[in-house]
């Protein structure tokens, strides 16, 4: 998992590391604004809310790709910028 600008991952145990980070308080609320979907990938646009233990409430807007292979996602690139 790429999470430009911030990290990057490697394998599984690291993925679920990042999406569980004890930085943050919960799972941020995302909306999906738009799916695209190709033979193997898939590309999820939208805007978010999360909190974060420190800094507190934030939103966001989100591009994620995901790129399968047998079925499995294989690669992720998230594109997360900071809203108003």
């Amino acid at each position: 998992m790429r999470v430009h600008g911030t990290r990057t991952t490697s394998g599984k145990a690291e993925f679920d590391d990042e999406i569980e980070n004890p930085a943050f308080e919960g799972s941020p609320q995302l909306t999906v604004e738009r799916t695209i979907e190709g033979p193997d990938v898939v590309v999820v646009t939208g805007t978010g809310v999360g909190r974060h233990r420190e800094a507190g409430p934030f939103t966001f807007a989100y591009n994620d790709h995901f790129t399968f292979r047998d079925d499995l996602a294989a690669e992720v690139d998230s594109y997360a910028v900071s809203l108003p």
